[in-house]
């Protein structure tokens, strides 16, 4: 999420910012960006509630994934709503369960005793932390050998309390669908008593010569099942109507039809610089515009975008040399590269998208001239860099 135009917004509509304490002892120039951009902002500890209550406020809005959860009960509360507030991502699932908005078996986990269990009931399931982020420590376990393997691995313990399981969902093929980017699919749905504004995105690009993941928009899927996927979204984010203005659902689409993976109570990390990209469209200010009683809006995207995150090779553990971002950025233009790691840095697996080599933002006319810019670029990236197999240590 780009904080600089977080501020701004913040800044220009005189709203306060909120910075936990954590934050600005980890990572200190988030406060001065804040101070730069001249937005109003205060640290606060872990009483979220307290903090908002002694300020008089009645909502506390976040795009961080880390702290959407805590901020979606806080708002309710400071709303004596009756809203549901789940804590984590596996109250929200056994929530969606109950009010029929969702389909997938959900287990706690305490032992491997628990992983047998559920493994009798469906043939694979995600083992994946109660709040997770970026997909670490996610494992897909199709048999008890696997997760124990998995587990050493990662060092994940179950006793923690931490961690729980959810039916895995097999994806469609890449490629069955050539009109479409992806069989993952996300919806974010921003929305408030003025309206809502929904942008559909093809959440990660599924193909068998690479391995990065990312968004794409808009997405390629068409009007009949957008209409399918906006109304289960709709649904959802009708559960808090009035009440929180963003959420980002994603979908993966099965042979059985589209499941739903997860609920995040936030917008989608990279969607706002997305559609920035390639339109005048302002996804943070559809949030809050939302949030202060006023008719989000975005435009219709005529152009395409992608964030991709291009992954190492399998069992590449450290970056021996870096790829030739000078080069991939002088032969193709369109292309952007937002975060990269270092020579001499090392992949953990356990770190899921945040493992990623390089983070790009690619833009093109149309879907065909996307695709094509997304597979040269990978190539580049791959090709011009070196890297150290085996153990980082």
């Amino acid at each position: 999420m780009p904080f600089a135009d977080l501020f701004a917004e913040a800044r220009d509509r005189q709203l306060p910012v909120l910075v936990p304490a954590e934050v600005v002892e980890s990572t200190p120039e988030v406060a001065t960006l804040a101070d730069s951009v001249g937005a109003r902002w205060g640290e606060v500890g872990e009483d979220l509630l307290a903090a908002a209550r002694e300020r008089g406020l009645d909502t506390v809005l976040t795009f961080d994934e880390r702290y959407a959860y805590e901020c979606l009960a806080a708002t309710v509360r400071l709303r004596n709503s009756d809203a549901p507030t789940p804590g984590d991502k596996f109250d929200m699932r056994v929530l969606l369960n109950e009010r029929g908005l969702s389909r997938t078996g959900v287990w706690e986990l305490g032992s491997d005793g628990d992983v047998a269990a559920a493994l009798r009931e469906v043939p694979a399931i995600v083992v994946k932390p109660r709040r997770g982020v970026s997909s670490r420590d996610v494992v897909i376990v199709r048999d008890l050998p696997s997760w124990r393997r998995a587990a050493a691995d990662r060092g994940l313990d179950l006793a923690s309390g931490e961690l729980y399981a959810e039916e895995f969902h097999e994806h469609v093929p890449f490629g069955e669908h050539s009109d479409w980017y992806a069989s993952y699919l996300a919806v974010d749905v921003v929305h408030g008593v003025g309206g809502t504004v929904f942008l559909s995105a093809d959440r990660r690009k599924q193909a068998a010569n690479y391995g990065e993941t990312g968004s794409l928009v808009p997405s390629r899927i068409g009007a009949q099942e957008r209409a399918v996927l906006e109304s289960w979204a709709a649904g959802i984010a009708g559960l808090w109507e009035g009440m929180w203005p963003a959420f980002h659902i994603e979908f993966v689409h099965t042979a059985q039809g589209f499941q739903l993976i997860e609920v995040n109570p936030r917008l989608g990390g990279h969607l706002h610089v997305m559609v920035k990209a390639i339109s005048d469209g302002d996804l943070i200010g559809a949030v809050l515009d939302a949030v202060t009683g006023d008719e989000p809006h975005l435009p219709e995207l005529s152009a395409h975008s992608s964030y991709i995150l291009i992954h190492p090779p399998e069992g590449a553990r450290t970056v021996e040399s870096s790829p030739d971002y000078r080069r991939l950025l002088r032969e193709h233009p369109g292309v952007t590269v937002a975060r990269r790691r270092r020579a001499g840095t090392h992949f953990d697996p356990r770190e899921g998208t945040l493992n990623a080599l390089c983070e790009l933002l690619v833009t093109a006319p149309d879907a065909q001239a996307l695709r094509a810019k997304i597979n040269r670029s990978h190539a580049h990236v791959i090709s011009s860099a070196r890297f150290i197999y085996g153990s980082s240590e």
